[in-house]
């Protein structure tokens, strides 16, 4: 009778051993699953990420400038009205001023009176700006006010060192 209760004791104790190894392999397995299912996902966001990078490289917008030339003012009231309602235009827009009608020296060609610079992130957000309805409502006021030339210009890539 001691023989057989040791031989039970011994079958239940390997019984819960064995499930114990079934349950921690299946929770192992459960993990690298998991784990392996993690990783595919981190991948394909990585390659995502990695594609809209080469995409960007490709279609790397260079900066674009928008350059006044004011050659002639003829009605220094309508200059005024613009200057009051050009700074509306630029709300919402990427812009940073280069230069805004400060000392100049022609070096070439006809006398200017002024030349302003804006810097836009590129040449189609610098035509989305000139075009956009308030700034050319306040361009009028411009066009009344003086001879000008605008232009817009693509910048070109910085040299690597």
């Amino acid at each position: 009778m001691k023989s057989n209760k040791a031989l039970i004791i011994a079958v239940v104790t390997l019984l819960f051993v064995s499930i114990g190894i079934s349950i921690y392999s299946i929770h192992q397995h459960d993990t690298t699953r998991f784990t392996i299912n993690r990783l595919e996902l981190e991948k394909v966001e990585l390659s995502n990420q990695l594609d809209s990078l080469q995409v960007n490289l490709k279609t790397k917008n260079m900066a674009a400038y928008v350059i006044f030339i004011k050659e002639k003012t003829t009605n220094q009231q309508e200059l005024d009205i613009y200057a009051k309602e050009a700074p509306a235009g630029l709300v919402g827009h990427n812009i940073v001023t280069r230069a805004a009608y400060g000392k100049n020296q022609v070096i070439e060609g006809a006398d200017v009176e002024g030349v302003a610079i804006l810097e836009f992130p590129s040449f189609e957000e610098a035509k989305a700006w000139y075009e956009n309805p308030i700034y050319q409502k306040a361009k009028e006021h411009r066009l009344k006010g003086g001879i000008y030339r605008a232009i817009i210009v693509d910048g070109i890539e910085p040299k690597s060192t």
